[in-house]
């Protein structure tokens, strides 16, 4: 499918210090997560990311509290900054992850 497998960037080298802060706990959930962090006019880098994060957190990862986390964020700040990261290592590490769980749930 086409997933970056290969590539030299190292993922552990991304979890740096993020570049903006979120508040995720007590925020009302997603309502209160896009309220707190949808602004008016043009987006900046900071909406931008926050949709990103929502995005990644909501629809791709699925985390356990299907609720705003900061997870991701390394993710989210790559993409908006275009910066090349593993994507396909990230992914498959994380569909390996969850197929682990799964089969334990099950066991």
């Amino acid at each position: 499918i086409g997933l970056d497998v290969t590539s030299s960037a190292n993922p552990m080298s991304m979890n740096t210090k993020n570049q903006f802060d979120f508040k995720t706990k007590s925020i009302g959930g997603w309502s209160g997560y896009v309220a707190a962090y949808m602004g008016q006019g043009s987006v900046t880098p900071r909406e931008h990311v926050a949709f990103l994060l929502m995005w990644l957190e909501k629809f791709l990862f699925c985390g356990s509290s299907c609720g705003p986390t900061t997870n991701w964020q390394f993710v989210a700040e790559a993409l908006e900054s275009k910066k090349e990261f593993p994507s396909g290592k990230i992914l498959l590490g994380y569909l390996y992850q969850m197929l682990n769980n799964a089969s334990a749930k099950i066991a």
